[in-house]
């Protein structure tokens, strides 16, 4: 059997005032020693909190379509939508 790592996780509250009107060193600096990616438990959502994570996802996700895996919800617009 292979050990398993625990989800990363964080209750921090991204739109609190304090964090709004300064997010760094924390907690966006704390999230990014978290992982790549983290379960953001407060909004029941997951977050992405380093640059080069969030510019790689679309590519990733369109990548996942292509191959037919499931992935998230993909949304075309067409002109004049």
């Amino acid at each position: 059997m292979h050990a398993t790592s625990p989800l990363p996780t964080s209750d921090v509250g991204l739109f609190a005032d304090d964090v709004l009107h300064d997010p760094y060193p924390a907690p966006l600096g704390e999230l990014r020693e978290v992982g790549p990616s983290v379960r953001l438990t407060t909004y029941d959502a997951w977050g992405l909190p380093r640059y080069d994570h969030v510019r790689a996802a679309p590519a990733d996700q369109l990548d996942n379509v292509i191959r037919g895996m499931a992935s998230l919800p993909v949304r075309v617009r067409t002109e004049g939508q």
